[in-house]
């Protein structure tokens, strides 16, 4: 709980403050960030907290990558698109976080990435870790590797097939038994 949760009055909040444009600091408590949140968003102890990435910007973000989508990934989403992967449901550009990944099956919660020629890997493996300690598994795939698409879709396949991770709401039990 945030410590202004009633234990203190609210502007006893130990967390680090947040400098706004007006000049005007607001406390600032990581504990209620929310993927959806609005711009900003209160908690229990009054903090005004705001969320990673403003929602409708990344929005429209996403939908300017749908529209701009490199040949290759084109190509992926041709195959991938109307349930047409063993009537596997993707979703393509979609925001997840502060992220937005490229194809995503959430039934399963596997993330498929068509990389370009132009990816930071150290950026990559960043996002994802944090996309892992959500709970997904991420397919990362090159420009050369969509040249093939049967084998792409066969590791797509097989990545379904495993159990999914007990951060998914499987449970313990089904992963080691």
């Amino acid at each position: 709980m945030c410590p202004g949760d009633g234990l203190r009055p609210p502007d006893a909040c130990q967390r680090p403050p947040l400098q706004r444009a007006s000049g005007r600091r607001l406390p600032l408590c990581p504990l209620v960030l929310r993927e959806a949140a609005p711009h900003f968003a209160a908690c229990e102890c009054s903090c005004i907290v705001p969320s990673v990435v403003e929602r409708s910007r990344q929005l429209d973000f996403a939908r300017r990558l749908r529209r701009d989508a490199p040949a290759m990934e084109r190509v992926l989403w041709r195959l991938l698109r109307d349930r047409r992967l063993d009537g596997l449901k993707f979703r393509r550009q979609l925001p997840i976080g502060r992220y937005v990944v490229d194809f995503a099956c959430l039934r399963h919660r596997l993330i498929v990435e068509a990389d370009g020629p132009y990816h930071d890997e150290a950026r990559d493996a960043q996002r994802d870790a944090w996309l892992a300690g959500q709970g997904f598994r991420v397919l990362r795939f090159k420009n050369d590797e969509l040249n093939n698409p049967d084998r792409v879709l066969g590791l797509i396949l097989e990545a379904c097939a495993a159990p999914p991770s007990p951060l998914a709401g499987e449970g313990v039990d089904a992963v080691d038994g």
